[in-house]
């Protein structure tokens, strides 16, 4: 076994895509956003080594989704003798450049919390930073819309948030039927953008009741874009918890799959909040 630290942004994926080829595996030891580095450093490669996740980070959705979301100890000891399935992951065109993604990805709102989250506050309380930065962006104004096109259909939301898998922010679950290991996305539209839906979209976001919501939609798509209504703002986009780059996207199943080790029920919850709906 051999052990490296990332030095900067874009070490990770630099290290996965010139890992040697006789290894089993390469572990991600961090959060959604290491794993995120890691796994499109792999999917470089001819032939992509399998993806290991030890979930060290804030919101460990990915290790949800593969049943190593369990205290690191135990996750480590699971690695060891790990199954391998095959994840789907999800493609997005940004920039001119074609990025994976594993678990999910954000526009509008969801994205500029992402984007200016204090990284000092998130380390002190975890995945509650998160809950703040957005009543902080939230307290500034109305939320600006994107625009959405579905398989051509075009929509417009406050928020739309790309789900590959089932999980958000590590316990909340956007698309309760998705899994990422099948080569389906859903778009997780929150179509209002006058604050006080959008103060209720974030407290029935944390209590697992969106979908009982009229104004939230889930609708499985194959080809997503989604473009900003307004050219004087750079709006920002998230790929599993990480800002990749600014609207506009074309985001779609990828052509390419990727081995990944999982836990005893990779659709189970291992530890931390139970959803509720």
């Amino acid at each position: 076994m051999e052990v490296v630290r990332t030095e900067a942004p874009g070490h990770a994926e630099a290290l996965a895509a010139e890992a040697d080829g006789g290894l089993d595996a390469v572990v991600a030891a961090g959060g959604d956003g290491t794993a995120h580095e890691v796994a499109n450093g792999l999917l470089a490669r001819p032939s992509p080594l399998p993806l290991g996740v030890l979930p060290l980070g804030t919101a460990n959705c990915l290790a949800r989704e593969l049943g190593l979301a369990r205290p690191p100890a135990q996750a480590a000891s699971r690695l060891l003798h790990a199954p391998v399935r095959t994840l789907h992951p999800g493609a997005v065109e940004i920039g001119g450049r074609t990025r994976h993604f594993l678990a999910m990805l954000g526009t509008g709102f969801d994205a500029r919390v992402v984007a200016r989250l204090d990284g000092r506050l998130k380390r002190r309380i975890g995945a509650t930073a998160y809950v703040v930065d957005s009543l902080r962006l939230w307290a500034r104004g109305p939320v600006t819309p994107v625009a959405v096109s579905l398989d051509g259909m075009p929509a417009e939301a406050g928020q739309a948030v790309i789900m590959n898998g089932r999980y958000y922010g590590g316990w909340m679950r956007f698309a309760p039927t998705s899994t990422v290991f099948r080569p389906q996305l859903y778009a997780c539209l929150f179509t209002a953008t006058d604050r006080p839906r959008v103060l209720r979209y974030c407290a029935w976001s944390a209590a697992n009741r969106l979908l009982r919501l009229p104004d939230y939609q889930v609708v499985p798509a194959r080809t997503i874009t989604v473009s900003p209504t307004q050219e004087a703002e750079a709006e920002p986009v998230q790929a599993d918890g990480e800002p990749i780059g600014h609207l506009p996207v074309t985001i779609r199943a990828a052509t390419r799959s990727l081995p990944v080790l999982v836990g005893d029920d990779p659709q189970r919850q291992r530890y931390g909040p139970r959803p509720v709906a």
